[in-house]
């Protein structure tokens, strides 16, 4: 048989994967889901992870010389620092306000970096696209900015960042704010990232199937491909007031949003928004080409979740969904909580639907049954980690991983980084100051100031060693009464939070910095008295007629002052 060498030989996934599994070349995760419903989504991301770029440029430098003050108009500066900026370096934009009239193009292998989103502010006063990486600029990325629309809204405008046909390039803590269209849209991009980014809109929703055109779309983070866009990863971000937060449009394979918060969708439209879809073609399937599979979703807590008929074998592991998660033929919910409602594209009967029957839904916790739902065909009860990562990833930190779970229901208050971002983003500005406190025996009266105008209560914490403190309780008040068991050392603090919510009512919220750290002494009232311990004097002799001399010395335990007395002496 000839093979032409330049005519690649396909092997069904089912098959290849089967035989990667075989060759140790995919993480054994689990043995729930059967190779042809997996990819390798280890396999996501900048290949060789994100690389950190040396500044080449500075837009504020001569011979560009950009104002940053908002007013001047800084498009020809920045675009002549790009042009200039050598491959596999930043142009900086040091903190300030560049205002700019049109969009800055990304050809080559660079970084657009600012001072960070709250130094660095990028504004759009334009129609058009704000910022574009173009064919060719693989491995470029944009990082550290604030970028927002203050071009009056439009039909259609305010798209932030798009890239186009790239490839291990990425978006990396950006913050956007005014766009009306989509803030990060990956167009036929293989191995690209969005990551550790807040992305929200300040429009409010206009129906546009009634009012026409693209308004109000309002769409947060977007996968699409007009040729396939494979292997992108959309991690840790924030996302909020959106018509949909995370959405992937046609011909998408193996992708990842993993991590990600995504909060209040359109008021009054919530039977027309969804936080994470996987979207409707606008034209008719007949070659099943234009379709999404392959997707996992991991780790995200987000209200509604919309996974249409003719995309296949999508999973949704070890989310948090507030509203419903829509899961129908061919794909799979594993491990997944879901807090208010259950699966919105399954019945009572689908929940029991097998490998054979398209749907996989095993693992999941359903609070308003109050029961973990597994699928009775299966066995293997030990819910994987994760479908993409081998371990902890590092942007936990100190946060417990993995952070959501059926198998960690009922009572789970596990929180994403994410989630914590998006919580310290409500906090009081001003912590609590001024702590102090009255003692009465074993009562500790504690009082503070509070500083906040959006509070709803304040977090007390006690320490013995001024290092391991534990919350003891959750007030309303500016005062609060512990009442201790023993005497000694007692280290408090107290927190301003502004946020009540949570999983099975548990609470926690929004916290402020902690206030004063304050020291109390407490003295045992009634102390037990213990009787003081006489040395022993043991047998003491003298000649008659001479003096005697007998030295005695004793301790007491409560370190009361001692006298000493002699009777019977001769």
């Amino acid at each position: 048989m000839k093979v032409n060498p330049m005519k690649p030989i396909r092997i069904p996934r089912s098959l290849c994967y089967s035989l990667l599994i075989l060759l140790g070349g995919l993480p054994s995760f689990s043995e729930i889901l059967p190779p042809e419903r997996m990819s390798d989504w280890s396999n996501v991301g900048v290949q060789g992870g994100i690389p950190d770029y040396p500044v080449g440029v500075n837009v504020k430098d001569a011979p560009y010389n950009a104002a940053g003050d908002g007013t001047t108009n800084d498009t020809a500066a920045i675009l002549a620092a790009i042009a200039a900026c050598p491959d596999g370096h930043a142009v900086y934009l040091p903190a300030g306000t560049y205002l700019t009239t049109g969009t800055l193009l990304i050809t080559k292998p660079i970084v657009l970096r600012g001072a960070g989103p709250e130094q660095t502010h990028v504004l759009h006063n334009h129609f058009s696209l704000g910022i574009r990486l173009d064919a060719g600029a693989n491995r470029a990325g944009i990082e550290d900015l604030h970028l927002e629309t203050v071009y009056p809204y439009t039909n259609g405008s305010g798209t932030k960042v798009l890239l186009m046909g790239v490839t291990n390039s990425w978006v990396k803590n950006i913050e956007t704010s005014g766009y009306a269209y989509f803030a990060v849209h990956l167009e036929s991009t293989t191995h690209c990232e969005v990551r550790d980014s807040y992305v929200y809109s300040t429009y409010e929703y206009v129906d546009w199937e009634t009012e026409g055109g693209d308004m109000g779309d309002a769409y947060g983070i977007v996968i699409r491909g007009d040729t396939f866009s494979s292997y992108n990863l959309v991690e840790n971000n924030v996302l909020d007031w959106h018509r949909h937060s995370m959405i992937m449009l046609v011909n998408c394979d193996t992708n990842v949003y993993g991590y990600n918060f995504s909060w209040t969708n359109w008021s009054g439209k919530q039977s027309e928004t969804q936080c994470f879809k996987l979207h409707h073609p606008d034209y008719d399937d007949d070659t099943h080409s234009r379709v999404i599979r392959y997707t996992l979703s991991e780790g995200n807590i987000f209200e509604t979740c919309d996974s249409q008929n003719w995309h296949y074998f999508n999973t949704h592991l070890r989310n948090r969904v507030m509203l419903g998660l829509g899961v129908n033929v061919r794909n799979s919910a594993v491990g997944n909580e879901l807090t208010k409602k259950k699966f919105t594209w399954a019945n009572d009967n689908i929940l029991n639907q097998t490998w054979q029957e398209g749907v996989f839904i095993h693992g999941n916790y359903i609070t308003d049954r109050s029961e973990m739902q597994w699928d009775p065909t299966v066995d293997d009860h030990t819910i994987p980690n994760s479908y993409y990562l081998d371990s902890k990833p590092a942007f936990f930190g100190d946060l417990d991983w993995p952070c959501y779970g059926g198998d960690l229901m009922p009572g789970n208050n596990r929180r994403s980084p994410a989630e914590v971002r998006f919580w310290s983003m409500q906090f009081p500005e001003v912590a609590p100051t001024d702590l102090d406190a009255s003692v009465d025996g074993g009562d500790v009266t504690l009082a503070w100031t509070n500083n906040s105008t959006n509070e709803v209560s304040f977090i007390v914490c006690r320490s013995t060693d001024n290092e391991n403190f534990e919350r003891i309780a959750i007030v309303a008040e500016t005062t609060y009464t512990d009442t201790v068991s023993g005497d000694g050392d007692y280290f408090y603090y107290v927190r301003a939070m502004n946020h009540l919510g949570g999983v099975n009512g548990d609470e926690y919220g929004g916290e402020s910095d902690p206030s004063n750290v304050l020291m109390v002494v407490v003295e045992d009232p009634n102390p037990e008295n213990h009787a003081p311990v006489l040395a022993p004097i043991g047998n003491q002799s003298a000649q008659v007629g001479q003096p005697i001399e007998i030295t005695i010395e004793a301790t007491d335990e409560d370190e009361n002052p001692l006298t000493y007395s002699a009777t019977g002496a001769p």
